[in-house]
């Protein structure tokens, strides 16, 4: 407040996370106090002055009165707060939020990414199995047996290789590997050579249209059509292929639900237009607050927006 506490001078809003009621007086049944830390987790206590600040709050649905009354005490205090909130479910400081009610599928949003990541970090893509016989480096070199175990291991990682260089990259694909084989003593037939595909079992889109469906409970319970933001298009089950007319019409839908939140914030700037006398000193010239709004057109109409009055 400014000009000898007889003006609002500024007005800002707070992330609500910053924020904490204090104790309802038990005898007039009011939250007279609220606190004010940009880091709670850096307060040491309730005597601690320097990471935390306590602010005189105005009374609910009745700041108006409630601060002309505190200037016409002669009240020193220069800084007030006001709480606006609506439907308090029953409770007396914190009502749920309206995602509350699918706070199951937020947590499992949540796990997704959380699983998905710990997937990639731990699995092993393996796309072939190489297999090379003793015998084939025994016919392939005749000084094999004379070789030691580490270089036996390095010939056999050369003709991995080799393999490698022979059938990999798109200049190479469809291209072929001739091997020869032998019967082992019990009849079975064994290949020189084998190359073997594994199945790869990290199937792509694996907990995706769990996702898809997750976020759109949360936006369904905070009355928010996914069109609007191009979310009908992804995922599983999803709601057709987003054109213009689903998105305008959505968007129609949202301007008339936000209506009353519109009407809540209204009523600070209207505490402030009447304590400072603007209705008087701009008497007849209708002075309102208002949230502009921008209609989305059709192409056929020459723009892109229209303006319309709220």
């Amino acid at each position: 407040m400014g000009n000898g506490h007889q003006n609002i001078a500024a007005y800002k809003t707070d992330d609500v996370v910053k924020c904490r009621l204090g104790v309802m007086n038990p005898a007039s049944g009011e939250i007279e106090q609220t606190f004010y830390s940009p880091v709670w987790r850096n307060v040491n206590g309730k005597g601690d002055t320097i990471n935390y600040k306590a602010i005189q709050m105005l009374r609910e649905n009745g700041e108006l009165l409630d601060l002309q009354a505190r200037v016409k005490g002669g009240s020193k205090v220069t800084e007030f707060s006001i709480i606006s909130r609506g439907d308090l479910d029953g409770r007396s400081y914190y009502p749920n939020p309206i995602w509350h009610s699918v706070i199951d599928w937020v947590e499992l949003v949540i796990k997704v990414p959380e699983m998905k990541m710990a997937m990639f970090n731990n699995q092993m893509s393996i796309k072939y199995m190489i297999t090379i016989s003793t015998r084939y480096f025994e016919k392939a070199d005749i000084k094999w047996n004379s070789y030691t175990a580490a270089e036996k291991q390095a010939k056999f990682a050369d003709k991995v290789t080799e393999i490698n260089k022979h059938l990999t990259g798109n200049d190479k694909a469809y291209k072929s590997i001739a091997v020869s084989s032998y019967m082992d003593p019990t009849g079975k037939e064994i290949k020189d050579i084998s190359i073997e595909v594994l199945d790869d079992k990290v199937k792509d889109g694996k907990l995706l249209p769990e996702s898809s469906a997750g976020d759109k409970q949360i936006l369904f319970s905070l009355m928010m059509n996914p069109t609007i933001m191009g979310a009908n298009t992804f995922g599983g089950g999803d709601g057709g292929a987003g054109s213009g007319s689903d998105i305008r019409e959505a968007y129609l839908v949202q301007i008339m639900l936000m209506e009353a939140e519109r009407r809540m914030n209204s009523k600070v700037f209207n505490l402030i237009k009447r304590f400072n006398g603007w209705q008087d000193k701009y008497k007849g010239k209708n002075l309102q607050f208002r949230y502009p709004n921008l209609i989305l057109t059709t192409l056929d109409t020459g723009g892109s927006t229209a303006p319309v009055n709220p």
